[in-house]
């Protein structure tokens, strides 16, 4: 009986001991997204690279130049059975609290039965005409100088221009529409 207490209590203590002795979880959450364009639809705008940009672009400042290292343009294609327009929602602009860098944004056909847009704005210009096959395009977003503000909300003057330091964020929306 006293060897059965002992085996008894020695077994007791090993399950008390391991469960103490758990593994430890960490959790990770990935998000996804998809979008799956129906090839029949009659207004279709895509990214010819597979998807529009995820992450932030890159606008640099070179301090030799002067200038502003400007993101690659970004190809997309449009098809639609009606007239296309685009327009910005909102002032394209980076902001760092009062300061601001504007922004041109302007669209490149890419064959002739698109139209160059040289400086897209809040009001919708056209780009193309009804066409049910796809036109290419190139997005291209370049910071400038002029109309550059300091931290305090105030235009920047003087020879050369150059932007308030500070780290910049902004985003382009654009609206195209079609009516169909």
């Amino acid at each position: 009986m006293f060897i059965k207490n002992k085996i008894c209590a020695a077994a007791l203590l090993v399950a008390t001991v391991s469960m103490g002795a758990h593994a430890i979880t960490k959790n990770q959450s990935i998000s996804l997204e998809a979008q799956i364009d129906d090839p029949t639809s009659e207004f279709q705008v895509n990214a010819t690279a597979g998807a529009w940009p995820s992450t932030p672009l890159n606008v640099l400042w070179n301090h030799t130049t002067n200038s502003f290292s400007n993101p690659k343009p970004i190809g997309f294609q449009v098809k639609s059975t009606e007239s296309v327009t685009i327009a910005l929602s909102s002032t394209a602009q980076l902001n760092n609290g009062k300061a601001v860098i504007p922004l041109n944004v302007s669209v490149n056909a890419g064959t002739t039965d698109g139209i160059s847009v040289p400086n897209i704005g809040l009001a919708a210009e056209k780009i193309m005409d009804a066409n049910a096959t796809f036109i290419p395009f190139e997005l291209v977003i370049e910071a400038t100088t002029t109309g550059m503000k300091d931290a305090t909300g105030a235009a920047i003057t003087g020879t050369p221009l150059k932007p308030a330091p500070g780290s910049y964020s902004g985003s382009v929306d654009l609206v195209f529409e079609s009516l169909i």
